[in-house]
């Protein structure tokens, strides 16, 4: 009970800090904090459940989640390119998103860790709905 309790409060810190990142005014180098936070993300969660942690495989199983949405954030992020209207417009619904992705990718890894998964057999595939479940909340 303490531990998903723990995890929680893991989700939301990280959560936040990557909504936060969203809104800052650095394309593509915003992206690359969300990506290190969520890599965070799953290294705390990792070490809360005892499961070992692999940069490589947390990596993988990331993208392997996310599929084609990467494509959309890095497109968002390079957005605020655009002089004034394009800061003010793209941030905040960049950041929201962000936000959103970090907790349902936590969500993720938390059931996955409850249920006894590991990052060796982490299953996108199998995941996915219940990731994407987590997004519409």
């Amino acid at each position: 009970r303490w531990q998903r309790r723990r995890a929680i409060n893991v989700l939301h810190y990280h959560a936040a800090l990557s909504g936060t990142a969203g809104v800052l005014p650095l394309p593509v180098l915003d992206t690359l904090l969300v990506g290190s936070l969520q890599l965070n993300l799953i290294h705390d969660l990792s070490r809360l459940y005892g499961v070992d942690f692999s940069t490589q495989r947390a990596k993988a199983a990331i993208a392997a989640l996310l599929g084609g949405m990467q494509s959309g954030l890095l497109v968002s992020s390079m957005l605020k390119y655009v002089p004034v209207v394009g800061y003010a417009v793209v941030s905040i619904p960049a950041a929201a998103a962000v936000g959103a992705v970090t907790y349902a990718i936590g969500k993720v890894f938390m059931y996955h860790f409850e249920l006894g998964g590991t990052l060796l057999d982490f299953d996108a595939d199998q995941l996915r709905g219940y990731f994407k479940r987590q997004l519409k909340r």
